[in-house]
């Protein structure tokens, strides 16, 4: 068995001893189908969220960094939709990183326009 398939089923077993019979401890002994979506949830957590290490230990902070990593893969996955092109998410967030701080239109960024640079003004001596 993989090391993270051991890690899942471990999590699951956590679960039903913290539950007892009542709660999600029961049902996952009991519904197969429902421990093996749990698994599938985790699995696509770790594969897809690409949170590398936890910035805090507390089940708050834990939580707080999953949700952040949803909410951004799910700002990247409507980006993407709606754009319509042909670029991957891992490529959109790269170009997003890269122009964090530069003002710019986003569908133009992501189509790849190129940045019209503003002339300075007639004032102003150019340093180079």
């Amino acid at each position: 068995m993989p090391p993270h398939a051991r890690n899942v089923v471990e999590l699951r077993e956590s679960f039903c001893r913290e539950a007892g019979e009542t709660g999600i401890g029961s049902l996952l002994r009991r519904d197969k189908v429902f421990g093996q979506y749990v698994a599938y949830l985790f699995k696509w957590i770790k594969q897809n969220l690409k949170i590398k290490t936890f910035l805090g230990t507390s089940k708050n902070a834990v939580m707080t960094q999953i949700w952040i990593a949803l909410c951004v893969y799910l700002l990247l996955a409507f980006i993407k939709f709606q754009s319509k092109l042909k670029k991957s998410m891992q490529q959109i967030l790269r170009l997003l990183q890269l122009n964090l701080f530069e003002k710019r239109d986003l569908m133009a960024l992501l189509r790849g326009d190129p940045l019209h640079d503003k002339q300075t003004a007639i004032n102003q001596m150019a340093l180079l």
